[in-house]
């Protein structure tokens, strides 16, 4: 997993890297990772642009006289997802500009041992549910295997299955129980909302008033009868310990 930091204070960044191989040492993980540094916001995206893979990015918001972090965030999520986005700050107002990059964390300075651990924990769990699982639709007329990754959610009318992805303008429909589909789309990173929704958490853009906004725009209501556990799975997955910046 490559973990990419960004932050024009050099001292800063070598404080970070430590706490992050630390924590790497502690949770078995070191050999699987590894620490790209940047002071310069131009410099990260140049290296992407030419090959660098981002499985996770910690950004400083304010970088003089460079691209600051939110407008970095903003291109990322142009052709990524998926990739968590940490925004590390020495002020706190600016939660509301990163709801609109969907950012995972707001890490304030000086950051803590336990509040990256906790960050790093999310990350590490969402980039191995994201690269080691997929979903395998045993069908009448053929076979359909799916990472998890592409599933953005699944409608059940009837026997009617609907399945969004993220790579199909069209859903893929076929007929089959919401028993059948509840089974399989299993992974932590699905939850039912409605008896006849399974979302993929990971594409929730805004939860409202009893409705939820997916990342292409499609709203799903939440049912009486599965809010109080939909939310609770929502807030274990995504929002576990956000209060600790």
């Amino acid at each position: 997993m490559n973990i990419i930091l960004c932050d024009d204070d050099r001292h800063f960044l070598t404080s970070l890297e430590n706490k992050i191989q630390q924590w790497a040492q502690r949770s078995g993980h070191f050999s699987s990772i590894m620490i790209y540094s940047f002071t310069s916001s131009e410099d990260a995206l140049d290296a992407r642009t030419h090959g660098l893979q981002f499985d996770a990015l910690f950004l400083d918001i304010q970088i003089p006289n460079e691209m600051n972090g939110l407008a970095v965030a903003k291109e990322v999520r142009q052709s990524d997802e998926h990739v968590p986005i940490v925004f590390i700050t020495s002020y706190g107002e600016y939660a509301e500009e990163g709801y609109f990059v969907n950012a995972l964390r707001y890490l304030r300075k000086p950051i803590t041992d336990n509040s990256i651990s906790e960050c790093l924990d999310l990350i590490w769990r969402r980039w191995s549910i994201l690269h080691s699982e997929s979903v395998l639709l045993d069908l009448p007329a053929q076979i359909i295997h799916l990472p998890v990754k592409s599933i953005i959610y699944a409608e059940v009318s009837g026997h009617t299955c609907l399945l969004k992805t993220i790579d199909r303008e069209t859903p893929w429909q076929f007929r089959k129980s919401m028993d059948y589909i509840r089974n399989k789309l299993s992974s932590p990173v699905f939850a039912q909302c409605h008896r006849s929704y399974i979302v993929n958490l990971l594409y929730i853009r805004h939860i409202a008033n009893g409705t939820i906004t997916m990342v292409e725009g499609t709203t799903i209501p939440v049912g009486r009868k599965y809010q109080q556990q939909f939310m609770s799975q929502f807030r274990n997955f995504y929002l576990a310990g956000r209060g600790n910046v």
